[in-house]
């Protein structure tokens, strides 16, 4: 004759093996089987909580399209319109000031990555790779282009150890983007002369 097919419900009434009131020894004998073979469900992904809103100058919302979160608990977003803002723990909202193409339009922040001298890397509409500086001045890197020098957009960016960035976007080129060691390297030499005083500073220039 079969065994009963064990199941927790049919566990609940009656001992599928000798029929007996609850509870028994083969009774727990056969629940004990049953829980060590049953699928055990993972909890669904649900939101936890709401962080905030993401808008513009203005106020109003807008479209998050790239965000970073940072050691300290804050979070990195870029979207629509080109505000950079921080997330603070607190919940507060920190303006880091507009990403902006080469003619100074606003544009769609789409990439951004935090680097460890606390700058931050922001590409998007227009092509511009900016440095977001730790003092909050926007450094022009340059203008990601396609083979005809037309500027594209850029979708994403990162970072790599040796301080160069690699950037990806429209039109399908793959690039590397740094600083030439030969000119870093003079630039460094004239750096330590200038401090050394055999290099004089350059004069400012005289206020009209």
């Amino acid at each position: 004759m079969p065994e009963p097919r064990l199941s927790l419900e049919s566990l609940k009434h009656a001992c599928p093996t000798c029929g007996g009131p609850l509870p028994c020894s083969l009774h727990n004998r056969a629940l004990r089987e049953a829980l060590l073979h049953r699928e055990i469900e993972s909890p669904p992904y649900e939101r936890l909580e709401v962080l905030g809103t993401y808008t513009d100058a203005r106020g109003n919302a807008q479209d998050i399209l790239t965000l970073h979160p940072l050691p300290d608990s804050a979070v990195l977003v870029g979207g629509d319109g080109g505000p950079l803002k921080r997330l603070n723990p607190d919940g507060s909202w920190k303006d880091l000031g507009t990403y902006t193409d080469a003619r100074g339009n606003a544009q769609n922040i789409w990439t951004l990555h935090p680097l460890p001298d606390g700058a931050v890397l922001v590409g998007g509409w227009g092509g511009s790779l900016k440095r977001l500086n730790p003092d909050g001045s926007w450094e022009d890197l340059g203008t990601y282009t396609d083979a005809r020098g037309n500027a594209q957009n850029i979708w994403t960016l990162h970072p790599l150890p040796d301080g160069a960035v690699l950037v990806g976007g429209s039109g399908g080129f793959l690039e590397r983007w740094g600083q030439d060691p030969a000119s870093m390297q003079r630039y460094r030499e004239q750096v330590l002369a200038q401090k050394r005083g055999e290099i004089p500073p350059m004069p400012e220039e005289p206020m009209v």
